[in-house]
């Protein structure tokens, strides 16, 4: 359970620095993306083994008998199995963007380059089709999913049908014949990783024992001809767009970013302590696996100036003088003074800090020139008074230095995520009312997505009321190469978009 919760909240960054084919890459970029899809897929095989092990441990959910009849599922048993589903799809979309990349390594000049660009292929696809006949095995065995899976996926903007695509998919002669035509290929290059061969194996002995069938006899020549023209015609899904998007999700336009310096200076002018920032970065393989829209969350803070004039408030004063404190800032600094040293100085390029928020190097301070140079980013307010805000800030400065949490484990609190970070600063407790926020049940485990705040925002709204005031919105537009202010209303609809929302807009 611990791994699977791990797999599919993140993925990891595995960048590119364009979208060129393979063979227009320079060496340098192309081993590092050579290296870095292979840690991808290691990563995605072992969130599939995972999501084997965690169907297996659940038979009241996934039989492990051949049903007569369809079994009914329970409505959390449901959403159990469509989560499940939802990961497993999730992979196969990382999977295939790898898969389609390497397509070409005849093209290479280079020798060795094109030997690990094939092992990149074959590795994929391996993982790809032995995994889905471990999965296919063991939810035909409720004929409740056929019906079940097969329905539209709206949160992800998936037509009905998917469940029949995907077993038509690796349930045929075409992949049967591209697996072929892979083993064919393995015969000719050779690779000193032991765990890639181990593991190509393993898949090799798992698809033949499955389908039961194995690879036709076939020339090297015939069966390199069979990847070059059946693989890119396999790529999944089977959706206008989403294929490309997949494909192109290397990342493209590395280090550029939609929003501007000179938006993010305009817009100071409107955020104030303890606005929370939802924000979201274009063409990363991990937005694969975050839930929704919207991917990261941070908590703005201010400078020691904005601090000074923001909480200079009657309430405050009261609760600070009971201990003593002439202000917050006093505060702040005699309770922690080396990470109150620390946030007032300035980042690398001069800017002041002004965030607190939880990264993969952990929980630390950052400037808005760095955290908001993103793509889209929505500021919203908590209605709470500047008393409790500072209670918020206070906790956030007390979680500063502490690990990332890759386990996604809101019951400790030793490692924290970024919307961890928010829930637990804002989390209700002694002088703080706090915020109520929305935990989701990810396969067993309690967590709080990004994109749940924004959903929480627009629910709360309908109903007349609400935790927040909405503060700004940018949109990020991929074709105008832009991001430009929004609405409220657009930006209550955001947290429905598909993750390949950049390749629909119009």
């Amino acid at each position: 359970m611990k791994k699977i919760i791990i797999l599919i909240l993140i993925l990891t960054v595995f960048a590119c620095k364009t979208t060129e084919k393979l063979y227009e890459l320079d060496k340098e970029t192309l081993q590092y993306k050579q290296t870095n899809d292979l840690e991808s897929i290691k990563l995605c095989r072992d969130g599939l083994n995972h999501l084997l092990i965690y169907m297996d441990a659940h038979s009241e959910i996934f039989s492990s008998k051949k049903l007569k009849k369809s079994k009914m599922l329970l409505h959390d048993q449901r959403e159990t199995t469509l989560t499940t589903w939802k990961a497993a799809l999730e992979y196969y979309f990382a999977l295939d963007s790898i898969q389609s990349f390497h397509k070409d390594f005849l093209l290479l000049k280079d020798k060795t380059m094109q030997n690990k660009s094939f092992y990149l292929s074959a590795y994929s696809f391996m993982t790809e089709y032995s995994f889905a006949l471990e999965l296919i095995s063991r939810l035909e065995k409720n004929p409740h999913f056929d019906i079940l899976l097969n329905e539209p996926l709206e949160n992800m903007d998936l037509p009905g049908g998917m469940y029949d695509k995907f077993k038509f998919r690796f349930l045929n002669v075409g992949t049967a014949a591209l697996f072929a035509g892979f083993d064919a290929g393995l015969k000719f290059y050779k690779t000193d990783d032991r765990e890639i061969l181990k593991n190509i194996e393993k898949d090799k002995k798992i698809i033949i024992a499955k389908a039961k069938q194995g690879a036709p006899i076939m020339t090297l020549e015939n069966g390199l001809n069979i990847i070059q023209t059946t693989n890119d015609k396999m790529i999944f899904p089977v959706q206008k767009g989403v294929s490309t998007f997949m494909g192109d999700t290397k990342v493209y336009r590395l280090h550029k970013y939609l929003i501007t310096g000179k938006q993010i200076h305009s817009f100071m002018k409107e955020i104030q302590p303890g606005d929370i920032f939802l924000e979201r970065r274009e063409w990363y393989l991990t937005n694969a696996g975050i839930p929704g829209f919207w991917t990261h969350a941070v908590m703005y803070v201010g400078t020691k100036e904005e601090r000074e004039h923001y909480f200079n408030d009657p309430e405050v004063s009261a609760w600070l003088s009971k201990n003593n404190y002439r202000n917050f800032e006093n505060y702040l600094e005699k309770t922690y003074p080396q990470k109150y040293e620390e946030f007032n100085s300035d980042d690398t390029e001069g800017n002041p800090y002004r965030i607190i928020e939880s990264v993969s190097e952990g929980v630390i301070f950052t400037s808005i020139e760095h955290s908001a140079n993103c793509d889209s980013i929505a500021v919203l307010r908590p209605k709470l008074s500047r008393k409790e805000k500072a209670i918020a800030i206070s906790r956030a400065f007390f979680y500063t230095g502490r690990p990332y949490d890759f386990n996604f484990n809101f019951e400790s609190d030793s490692t924290l995520v970024c919307t961890e970070l928010v829930y637990k600063s804002y989390e209700k407790g002694k002088d703080i009312s706090g915020l109520k926020l929305p935990l989701e049940d990810i396969l067993g485990r309690k967590l709080l997505s990004a994109n749940a705040i924004a959903k929480l925002y627009d629910s709360e709204k309908s109903e007349g009321n609400g935790q927040f005031e909405f503060i700004l919105f940018y949109d990020g537009n991929e074709k105008e190469k832009k991001s430009f202010p929004s609405t409220e209303n657009e930006f209550r609809k955001t947290w429905k978009r598909p993750k390949w929302h950049v390749i629909m807009q119009k």
